[in-house]
């Protein structure tokens, strides 16, 4: 009877973390380059029970959440028409470092960051972004003005200087460790894949959200419903421990 109390719990408990998900799918639903997450379950350890004729058979002690998955669908383009802006139409991750650390992003909005040598492209948390050699990308005063091809060539139009920005694509980037600010971390089991033929950047653009209203919500009243039903169950299994004590009485 007091394994029933701890399967519903579990439940319970697991659903509450699906609720903050979903909570966090739709706070995000207009942050550019926001990838939809979800969580993931897995069965808890089974025990053998034992029935008065010595027959066994196994219990599961319910569910707890497995982890949480990134859904790297593409998300639409929207066009700003800043040349600072950059999204990905398909595969692609850009590089970007603070300090010795470096971490990926599908792209979006980024400033010029005035430091006393000149200008640096850098997203709103002041993380540089990085040339094909690792470099942060310096840029002078009559360099404001440049272009951005779909193969990540950066050409200023007043020096006629070219780079290539550090570009990257994953086979699983559903392995990529959420940083934060629509930033990843790679672990070592991950590889990298710098060849470019199939990568095209969009400059003047951001990736939106791909997060779809109507499956949250759709999602969130199926984890209601399932929350409700194990405290369903919470409430008959109290009545029933009452009534058993009444009866030892």
């Amino acid at each position: 009877m007091n394994n029933a109390y701890y399967i519903a719990a579990n439940s319970m408990m697991s659903q509450e973390k699906v609720f903050s998900t979903i909570s966090g799918n739709i706070a995000n639903i207009s942050t550019s380059g926001y990838k939809k997450t979800s969580v993931s379950f897995s069965d808890m350890m089974y025990s053998l029970q034992q029935t008065g004729s010595s027959a066994e058979y196994s219990i599961g002690s319910g569910i707890t959440v497995n982890g949480y998955n990134k859904d790297f669908q593409y998300g639409e383009l929207k066009e700003t028409g800043s040349n600072t802006d950059i999204a990905f139409e398909k595969d692609g991750f850009l590089t970007l470092a603070d300090g010795n650390d470096r971490y990926y992003t599908r792209g979006g909005s980024f400033v010029l960051s005035a430091e006393e040598d000149g200008f640096y492209i850098a997203n709103n948390e002041g993380f540089y972004l990085l040339d094909a050699d690792g470099n942060r990308i310096q840029i002078t005063q009559d360099e404001k003005s440049f272009q951005i091809d779909s193969n990540g060539v950066m050409f200023f139009d007043n020096s006629g200087r070219t780079l290539n920005l550090a570009i990257t694509s994953f086979e699983n980037p559903e392995q990529l460790e959420p940083f934060g600010n629509n930033l990843y971390i790679a672990g070592l089991e991950l590889k990298e894949n710098t060849q470019t033929a199939d990568i095209t950047l969009r400059q003047g653009f951001v990736e939106q959200s791909n997060v779809d209203i109507a499956t949250e919500m759709t999602d969130l009243i199926q984890a209601q419903r399932l929350y409700q039903m194990n405290s369903k169950i919470l409430q008959v299994m109290d009545e029933i421990s009452g009534m058993a004590n009444r009866l030892r009485k």
